[in-house]
């Protein structure tokens, strides 16, 4: 189950005899929410970071196999040119 910021400060609690004080309970609730959502952005920042990563790194290996058929293409028109 994925709980987000707004889960958290939308949660109700129901009213007991001899329960918890309701403004600590608020209180708590709205520290929880605030540390939890600058956590979960943190977290939506770095999938995005990781998603660009992995883009790059594509590029980055498709760069890496054209200079490989380069280099070969260009080991072999050497070998000719001797011959």
């Amino acid at each position: 189950m994925r709980i987000t910021p707004r889960d958290i400060q939308e949660k109700e609690f129901g009213v007991a005899f001899r329960g918890y004080k309701e403004e600590e309970v608020a209180t708590f609730l709205d520290d929880v929410t605030e540390a939890y959502e600058t956590v979960f952005k943190e977290n939506m920042d770095m999938k995005e970071e990781v998603e660009r990563l992995r883009e790059e790194c594509k590029k980055y290996e498709t760069l890496g196999e054209r200079m490989q058929a380069a280099l070969l293409a260009a080991q072999e028109t050497a070998e000719e040119i001797k011959r």
